[in-house]
């Protein structure tokens, strides 16, 4: 029997079939009475025969409805209709328990805190007498609030006084999971039934605490207590065999859950718990860390230790010693160190456009961004106390990954939007919308703030809604990395400028309460904050630490070495390759500043073609008109964190070449009309600054011209006569377009108004710019007549950047920001420009550095990208235990 959608029952109307089972099918359905989702069980027909079944249904619906505890899924009402007996219950969001093993083992803190709430509802209602004799992972609900016990509508009261045993064919129903169900007289499943039922005896609660014994031992070890080939099998050895203890299978488990499992799964009833109630406790007492755990043999180590995955019991028990240590207990534990090596197949993505690792608050779990081969890129979790990492099913295309300060969930942003999940997985939430993330944290009172390329601060609720700007730009292209100090209102943050030299990074402290803020100290990279009382300084090659004071928000005393060399994407993003959490728990990635990243050649269908050259630290490609050549701006480590020089790659013998030698920082190239010179943008020591320099010779680059902000060059026209500028100043009006005359060698301001104007490009007839504009909340792309006067012209239709003309202009490409590449047919009629409709041509992970990662062959029918890739042999991360040690060697 399946119910239509649109059936009434009651006042219920059916909207559609949830599941369906040995005891019915489940549909959701709406409370026409007080407008809600509610979901409704409708019985077999084979229970609906029976006057005698009907009145014990409802007697022991009666009974369920007076249970009230949040662990226990409400029953809202009892009907009958048209010969069908059906139950109204609490709708749930989520995933059953079932589901969710089967990716595998829960962590250990959430094992125990799912197998405290379902005792503590098996207590409520072992107390009402209602004995439940189906407890499995199939009626175990995982929602956002916690669990939820499911199917208390069909369970047996436990006769109380000395009633006889009811020999109802109600209690007599099987119910379905899998092959191993029971069929006939049985009730229950039969990998969690107790020996007692097995052997056809009357249940009591005790045969609860032994189902529930069953499924603690498959969160904790992902396998079940009892297995067997055939379901004979099966039953033979839960009546006659003990299971494998709990830490034989996950050796980090403590000693002291073998003990409460292996009790609630002793065969006879009279040696297990006796009440749920005591069994919580111990679950309870076991989570709050009431257990010894043997710490390794490091006392007085100073060296690093590596330790191998496969090795690391000891280190994972630290860890979580570490984790369960309290506030006032002493700090100078043991120092230990370890190499955390991606999963298999799996790189870390920790480049400009993925975001740096991100510890959970209590220092057991570690949050990446996981890069497969081919360019895709999701959320992992990882328990630190046991190898092995979970990957989180619809986080595909994410970056920045963020904990919620009680650990339980994760931000992360995808596809122009920020999202929230499930630290364990599952539903993921829409918050708002935020273009090309750079970083974010996740305070009290569910506030979010989030930092993206080329904005200030923005705050927005965590259960969604319209960002606010929480900062206001000064001299700084886009505030970044924020982090919330432990009052929960104040924050650190770091204003970016590509103006800046090296090492002069400004980190701020704001306040959720203005917008004000003020300088707390220069770094060169993002600062983090390192509960109880310091700050980790990226300076140079590594990290320094410095005391804090939280309340006074004021540093105290020197910047002490701690540890190097650490990664920092100095003068891309500028963040530091590192988190730590608020147990003494420090996690980083050895090596030096930069992005690897490889340029290599696409067609217009997405067809990898080509490499140019090995992979490096490699940006904004720019291809000069003739075809022959690639220039792009290339990390030098050697020569310093934000030394970038100019390169020149020659097509035809696929070799690269240094252009540029000096001190400064030289990146954002662009080719002359006659391919003879190139003009870059630096910051020597006279600040920053536009130089030329001819391509042929040893002639030394020339001035062009000083500016008081960051003129980073974008486009020369055809004709000479003018170059367009990305021009910031005081962030007043955010970036503009300006150009500078070569003939009256003066800068002028071409698109100049409250919004964002980026990415400056001539037409090869030159009278068109295209441009790229957030004025309408997003990033589109435009056209408008240069030098004007005339209308502007929309071209993009859901989002674009980084616009590129094809040779003949006849062709416009741009970027979505998922990373989609699109081509708008371009056609002049009367004098006016006219765009087609944008028809993508492929999908490309390429880098989302500042700038314009790719460029495009004078025919459009190539394309040579910087594409962010895992270096060869790059390191693992560090992983350190009581990381103040390191302080004392």
């Amino acid at each position: 029997m399946t119910l239509d959608a649109g059936t009434r029952l009651g006042p219920y109307e059916v909207s559609s079939l949830l599941g369906a089972g040995g005891m019915g099918e489940v549909y959701r359905a709406r409370d026409t009475r007080l407008d809600r989702t509610v979901a409704i069980k409708v019985l077999p027909a084979q229970l609906a025969g029976s006057p005698d079944l009907r009145q014990r249904l409802e007697r022991e619906a009666r009974a369920i409805s007076a249970l009230n505890h949040p662990h226990i899924c409400v029953l809202h009402d009892l009907g009958r209709q048209d010969g069908i007996d059906y139950l109204v219950m609490e709708y749930l969001e989520g995933e059953t328990l079932a589901e969710r093993l089967k990716r595998g083992a829960l962590p250990l803190e959430q094992a125990l805190r799912h197998g405290i709430e379902i005792a503590e509802a098996l207590s409520v209602a072992h107390r009402q007498g209602i004995v439940h004799r189906d407890l499995k992972p199939g009626n175990v609900m995982i929602t956002k609030s916690g669990t939820k016990l499911l199917d208390f509508g069909l369970a047996k009261l436990r006769p109380v006084r000395n009633d006889p045993p009811s020999g109802s064919a109600l209690s007599a129903l099987p119910t379905q999971d899998g092959p191993l169900t029971t069929e006939g007289s049985l009730v229950g499943t039969v990998p969690y039934m107790s020996p007692e039922q097995l052997e056809g005896k009357e249940p009591d609660a005790r045969a609860d605490i032994f189902a529930l014994g069953a499924v603690l031992f498959e969160m904790v070890t992902g396998q079940r207590a009892f297995t067997g080939k055939t379901q004979a099998s099966l039953m033979a050895a839960i009546l006659t065999s003990d299971p494998t203890p709990v830490s034989a299978l996950q050796p980090l488990a403590p000693t002291a859950l073998d003990h409460v499992v292996g009790k609630c799964l002793a065969k006879d009833p009279d040696d297990r718990w006796q009440d749920a109630h005591d069994l919580a406790s111990e679950l309870n007492w076991i989570a709050e860390g009431g257990t010894a755990v043997a710490a390794p043999p490091v006392a007085g180590r100073r060296r690093r230790e590596w330790l191998a995955w496969g090795a690391a019991a000891a280190l994972a028990v630290a860890a979580i010693a570490l984790a369960r240590r309290s506030p006032e207990a002493p700090a100078m534990a043991p120092l230990v160190t370890a190499a955390l090596v991606p999963p298999p197949g799996i790189d870390y993505g920790f480049d400009v456009d993925q975001g740096p690792p991100a510890l959970s608050p209590d220092g057991r779990r570690l949050a990446f961004v996981g890069l497969r081969r081919d360019g895709s890129q999701s959320v992992w979790v990882r328990e630190l106390s046991r190898p092995g990492a979970q990957e989180l099913a619809e986080t595909d295309g994410a970056s920045y990954p963020f904990w919620s300060p009680d650990g339980r969930r994760l931000g992360f942003f995808a596809r122009g939007r920020l999202y929230t999940i499930e630290a364990s997985g599952g539903t993921v939430r829409t918050v708002c919308d935020a273009h090309y993330p750079r970083g974010a944290t996740w305070g009290p009172g569910d506030v979010i703030l989030f930092g993206q390329q080329t904005q200030p601060l923005h705050r927005v609720p965590a259960t969604g809604g319209t960002p606010v700007a929480a900062t206001t730009l000064g001299n700084e292209i886009g505030h970044r990395f924020p982090q919330f100090l432990p009052d929960g209102r104040h924050f650190i943050y770091i204003g970016f400028d590509f103006a800046r030299t090296p090492g002069e990074t400004r980190v701020y402290v704001g306040s959720l309460e203005s917008k004000d803020s003020r300088l707390l100290l220069k770094a060169s990279a993002a600062a983090l904050y390192a509960p109880p009382g310091w700050i980790l300084i990226w300076r140079d090659r590594g990290l320094l630490a410095q005391r804090f004071d939280p309340e006074k928000i004021a540093l105290q005393g020197p910047a002490v070495p701690l540890v190097e060399p650490v990664r920092a994407l100095v003068s891309t993003s500028a963040s530091t390759v590192a988190s730590v959490s608020g147990n003494q728990v420090l996690v980083y990635q050895e090596g030096l500043s930069g992005v690897h990243a490889q340029l290599a050649w696409f067609d217009r269908s997405g067809r990898h073609l080509d490499d140019l050259g090995p992979a490096g630290d490699r940006l904004r490609p720019s291809l000069s008109h003739d075809g022959r050549r690639v220039a792009a701006d290339v990390l030098d480590p050697s020569q310093g964190a934000a030394s970038r020089d100019v390169w020149l790659f020659d097509l035809g013998r696929n070799l690269g070449t240094r252009f540029t030698f000096t001190a400064g920082n030289e990146r954002w190239v662009v080719w002359s009309p006659d391919d003879q010179r190139v003009v870059f943008f630096s910051n020597d020591d006279a600040g920053p600054a536009v130089f030329m320099k001819r391509t042929t010779g040893t002639a030394p680059e020339e001035v062009l011209f000083r500016g008081d902000a960051s003129h980073l060059p974008i486009d020369w026209s055809r004709d000479g006569r003018f170059l367009s500028l990305q021009v910031l100043r005081g962030g007043a009006t955010g970036w503009d377009v300006w150009t500078y005359s070569f003939e009256d060698k003066a800068l002028r301001p071409f698109l100049q108004g409250p919004y964002a104007e980026t990415s400056g490009v001539f037409s090869p007839d030159g009278r068109w710019l295209a441009y790229a504009s957030d004025e309408s909340g997003r990033f589109e792309v435009y056209v408008q007549p240069f030098p004007g006067p005339g209308a502007k012209l929309q071209v993009s239709t859901a989002a674009g950047v980084q616009p590129r003309w094809r040779g003949d202009g006849r062709e416009l490409f741009y970027r979505e920001p998922s990373g989609r590449f699109m081509a708008v047919p371009v056609t002049v009629r009367d004098g006016a420009l006219e765009a087609g409709a944008p028809h993508p041509l492929f999908e490309l992970r390429a880098n989302s550095t500042p700038g314009t990662q790719y460029d495009v062959t004078a025919d459009g029918q190539r394309f040579i990208v910087s594409v962010p890739v895992q270096a060869e042999g790059a390191s693992p991360l560090t992983l350190v235990l009581n990381w103040p040690a390191l302080l004392q060697r």
